[in-house]
């Protein structure tokens, strides 16, 4: 029987300021939800639907919605597929470190950054019931600081602990 189990959030901000960081050379790609007509796997179905719910939340709280971003959702399906695959849970992958380090290892620019995962809820609307029902993750989906978002979702497999594996990733742009 698979497990189903929700993590807290970790939110970190940078303790360098943008003067000071490393200058990062590659721009993350950006693409903005209105309007969108992207072609995107049956799975990816699920990735986009909870980008919808999550605007939503922040929309109908007077939040600017967040803007789909490509490369943060890429980095959020390699991590959920990381957790399935390397049989763990957490926000720490033994592969990429922690999402802020995930962030800059593949050149994403960010000033402030967050992440949710979750295990286990079958469809959008559950994960996000059960973030929304987490403060922290709550917290997370609703930060005005936050301008864009990926989320990443792959279904368990015969060996894995859980049955789904989703993981939302949000930065404020520099």
């Amino acid at each position: 029987m698979m497990k189903r189990r929700i993590s807290w959030n970790k939110k970190v901000k940078p303790a360098a300021s943008r003067t000071t960081s490393p200058k990062r050379s590659v721009k993350t790609p950006v693409r903005r939800a209105s309007g969108l007509k992207p072609r995107i796997k049956q799975s990816n179905a699920f990735e986009l639907q909870v980008f919808r719910l999550v605007n939503m939340e922040r929309t109908s709280r007077g939040i600017p919605a967040l803007t789909l971003n490509s490369t943060l959702a890429e980095l959020a399906r390699l991590k959920s597929t990381d957790m399935r695959d390397n049989n763990y849970f957490g926000h720490n992958s033994p592969l990429y470190g922690s999402p802020q380090q995930m962030l800059d290892r593949f050149g994403v620019e960010w000033r402030a950054s967050a992440e949710n995962i979750a295990a286990g809820p079958t469809t959008p609307e559950e994960v996000v019931r059960v973030w929304m029902n987490s403060t922290g993750h709550r917290a997370n989906i609703l930060d005005r600081r936050f301008t864009d978002t990926g989320v990443g979702y792959v279904a368990g497999n015969p060996t894995s602990e859980y049955r789904t594996y989703w993981t939302q990733l949000f930065i404020q742009r520099p």
